[in-house]
């Protein structure tokens, strides 16, 4: 390596002595020999940038997924732990629900509130989503697989935690509170708040796909939320939305979710008047007396020892279907309802893919 003797191989570029050489002209003529490549041949081109179809792509980055949520439980852990602390607390705090005229209206807060562990899901399942974006589009620039292929995994994986925790909360949280106990009844529950917590991972992972950051991300997804639960019918009856704003009310899954649970809950059932939960009023001066007609609730007559009228007891609500009629809710469309959520979450999922197809956020 020391050797200054002047050989003019010392003071010349490597790429130069090969290009000069016997052995690269030898490879030459083996190359362009017809025995080597025919020159009928057409260029060779790969019919796609990567090497192994969609579904194996699919099932690939599904496994990961899997993976990365077993070596990481604490996302999943909390969900179920959320789950179970919620469940039991609404479930003691609302505990054995009477089927009198106060219970009933706590029978629908109480349902009411289930909409907020469809809130806390979409807060949860944004992080991973948004933190996962780098490696997501390097490999994809890579041609490790195609948008298509994470959108299928990020998706599906969601769907057996999410189910459980649904099961967990439902199990704990509708036997406590003593809500219908027919068990079609528990059934559609459960399968109403499934669909209401699917749709809720997917308008989380919506949202993030569409959001620059995090931190985007969790401010922009409770701002519709609020929107969204201001505009159900549970704080605002239907019939007391400006004209302006009614179609708040139209384009809501929560609307929806809420109506099929709370119909789900209330249609069918009687309810009582405890004392206490009645209004005593005056009789029509006719004769003999009597009590006015109403379209809803009922008057009990109150008569004298001589059998004369002399009051009338009036209890509000005495079955379920004349209280949901007040809220434009009935039982005769909860599978409309039910599909109305399901169409929700699958346009949730095409925003998803419409975001990790087309938008590109912290590429730098």
């Amino acid at each position: 390596g020391g050797n200054d003797d002047g050989d003019v191989t010392h003071q010349r570029d490597w790429h130069e002595i090969w290009m000069a050489s016997p052995e690269r002209e030898a490879l030459d003529g083996l190359v362009n020999s017809p025995a080597f490549v025919p020159r009928s041949a057409k260029p060779f081109r790969f019919a796609s940038d990567v090497g192994t179809g969609l579904w194996t792509q699919g099932r690939l980055c599904l496994l990961r997924s899997s993976r990365s949520f077993y070596r990481d439980p604490n996302y999943n852990v909390f969900r179920m732990v959320f789950a179970i602390t919620i469940a039991l607390l609404l479930g003691l705090t609302f505990f054995q629900l009477a089927s009198n005229n106060t219970a009933l209206f706590y029978r629908v807060a109480v349902v009411f509130f289930t909409v907020v562990m469809g809130s806390v899901t979409i807060l949860n399942v944004m992080p991973p989503l948004v933190n996962e974006r780098a490696a997501f589009f390097r490999e994809i620039d890579s041609g490790a697989y195609v948008h298509r292929a994470y959108f299928f995994a990020s998706g599906v994986i969601e769907l057996p935690y999410a189910a459980v925790a649904a099961l967990l909360f439902t199990v704990i949280f509708y036997w406590l509170v003593g809500l219908n106990p027919d068990s079609g009844r528990f059934a559609m529950f459960y399968l109403l708040f499934t669909a209401f917590t699917f749709f809720a991972v997917y308008f989380g992972q919506a949202v993030a796909a569409l959001s620059g950051s995090l931190l985007q991300a969790q401010n922009l997804a409770p701002s519709i939320s609020s929107l969204l639960t201001l505009f159900c019918g549970f704080i605002i009856r239907k019939n007391d939305i400006p004209d302006p704003l009614l179609f708040l009310y139209y384009v809501n899954p929560y609307t929806y979710y809420l109506s099929a649970v709370v119909s789900n809950e209330l249609s069918g059932e009687d309810f009582v008047c405890d004392p206490g939960e009645s209004y005593a009023l005056p009789v029509w001066p006719t004769t003999p007396p009597r009590c006015p007609a109403t379209p809803t609730g009922q008057f009990s007559t109150l008569m004298d020892s001589n059998g004369n009228v002399t009051g009338c007891d009036f209890c509000p609500v005495v079955d379920g279907d004349t209280f949901l009629s007040q809220f434009s809710m009935s039982y005769d469309n909860i599978w409309r309802d039910f599909g109305v959520i399901v169409g929700f979450a699958a346009l949730c999922r095409l925003v998803t893919y419409a975001g990790l197809r087309y938008l590109r956020h912290g590429t730098r």
